[in-house]
């Protein structure tokens, strides 16, 4: 194997295991320096989102040096931490951390069916070397209803890895796969489209109809899913919505924000076919519809069925909960010249600012 080359599959199980067990003294110290500390907090938001707490049996899958594991036990959970580098083990346990240490590989889990109730992982999904067999796993020891929280870089894949992923994904039933690549890799993600058994979906945060219009042309996603509160507004977003009717594509706007975001896109969505399902944006105990929507009079509720009644109220049906807004509402900046042009500075670099700024003052 060239020196320079990245490790076959069958080199790779040894090649990781060798690199994790000669960097485990330091891995703690790098990660923090390297997160500027961040990488904690990104643990407590996984966990947060999948509401681990007391009675959870959790699974940390390459668990290194058993950070997650340790916070999943302070919350009251009994913890399997499995990593197949034993010097990282070693290291949790010298950290004091009390978690069941177990080496194994992660396509062969040395766990009972469904002994799972929740499962996490770290920043480790590119050191595996077949994800199917990896998730396939999960989906075993996983009990019914069982949750599973990912940590890991985004972008995360190039198109063989997002093939795996998909392929994985047809393997257990899984409905569609959403934002696989990234979000302006448009030949890939058309490729991806080609490749997969499972519906590809995305473009949540794509910019208007000008972006729409190519990722259409070129056959990007099974379903289609802006949201008409960021680029382009309702209009370019209903643009998108009668593009898939015509293509017989699917449409289901994007809907994650707040209660703000949820019914405009509401009103969106029962104007067009209807034929996927809306995400109603629910993850318990952090986000709820009292959080998710606090600046509005009423929470946006779901019935037993998990419909939402569409308002009837004018305009939009957006009624604001005018105290909170007073008390709590901040202006960040006005809308001038002076701070759109900061703005574009900010977000785009000061020479594509100047380069924009030269080309109105020509029209």
């Amino acid at each position: 194997m060239a020196l320079n080359a990245l490790p076959t599959p069958d080199h790779k199980h040894a090649a990781v295991r060798t690199m994790f067990d000669r960097i485990a003294p330091r891995y703690d110290r790098m990660n923090r320096l390297l997160t500027v500390g961040l990488d904690q907090r990104w643990r407590r938001a996984a966990l947060d989102a999948i509401g681990v707490g007391a009675g959870d049996r959790v699974l940390d899958l390459a668990a290194g040096t058993g950070d997650l594991a340790e916070l999943a036990q302070a919350r009251g959970a009994r913890v399997i931490a499995v990593d197949f580098a034993a010097e990282m083990l070693r290291n949790a346990q010298g950290r004091g951390v009390t978690a069941a240490l177990v080496q194994a590989d992660a396509e062969h889990l040395p766990l009972r069916d469904g002994s799972a109730t929740a499962a996490v992982c770290g920043f480790a999904l590119r050191n595996f070397v077949s994800l199917p067999g990896v998730f396939a796993e999960l989906a075993r020891v996983l009990a019914p209803g069982g949750r599973v929280a990912l940590i890991d870089d985004a972008p995360l894949w190039d198109l063989q890895r997002a093939t795996e992923f998909a392929a994985a994904c047809a393997d257990n039933d899984i409905a569609w796969l959403e934002e696989p690549l990234d979000m302006y890799g448009w030949d890939d993600l058309a490729e991806l489209r080609r490749r997969s058994d499972v519906p590809i979906a995305g473009g949540e945060l794509n910019g208007g109809w000008h972006e729409f219009a190519v990722m259409l042309e070129k056959g990007c996603f099974d379903i289609y899913q802006p949201d008409a509160t960021f680029g382009g507004g309702i209009s370019d977003a209903k643009r998108v919505m009668d593009a898939c009717i015509d293509r017989g594509l699917r449409f289901a706007p994007h809907t994650w924000t707040n209660g703000l975001g949820l019914l405009v896109n509401l009103q969106l969505y029962a104007a067009g076919a209807r034929d996927h399902p809306l995400e109603f944006p629910l993850e318990p105990p952090g986000w709820t519809p009292e959080s998710r929507d606090s600046l509005l009079a009423e929470p946006v509720l779901a019935d037993a069925d998990g419909t939402i009644a569409l308002p009837d109220k004018p305009g939009m049906g957006i009624e604001l909960d005018e105290e909170k807004l007073a008390r709590y509402g901040e202006k960040f900046f006005d809308i001038t010249k002076r701070g759109i042009a900061v703005k574009t500075i900010r977000e785009k670099g000061f020479f594509t600012a100047l380069r924009l700024a030269r080309k109105k003052r020509r029209r």
